[in-house]
């Protein structure tokens, strides 16, 4: 395996990790608040667990830790790591487009600092 297809796996990570979060989130606006019991939040989140997309969500959520593993025998962990942070830039962009979240200066703000570090320390020197 070459670098090219280690940095694919690398951003496969985060993409993963991202589409399990807006699965969660949709899935959890799906169903009602959690319960007050302990009894009852035991069942409510068995119950949630157990739901197909949720389900699939744990899978994109595994799949990027093995898309990680994969990337490590290739790439350096300080050069690769940044690729992780991507993720605070995906989720709340599909936040936006799935939810109607509102954007804020402040996430443009953050997203493009984020952006800038991610860019600052992937420069190979």
């Amino acid at each position: 395996m070459n670098n090219t297809i280690a940095h694919v796996f690398a951003i496969a990570t985060p993409l993963l990790a991202s589409i399990s979060q807006i699965i969660v989130k949709w899935q959890v606006n799906q169903v009602k608040s959690l319960p007050d019991g302990i009894y009852d939040k035991f069942w409510f989140l068995l119950e949630f667990l157990v739901r197909p997309w949720v389900m699939f969500s744990m899978l994109a959520t595994f799949l990027g830790g093995v898309t990680w593993i994969i990337a490590m025998t290739k790439l350096d962990i300080s050069y690769a790591y940044p690729y992780v942070a991507a993720s605070f830039i995906i989720v709340p962009a599909l936040a936006v487009l799935f939810f109607g979240e509102h954007v804020t200066i402040g996430k443009i703000v953050g997203s493009t600092l984020i952006l800038s570090g991610i860019a600052v320390v992937m420069i190979k020197g």
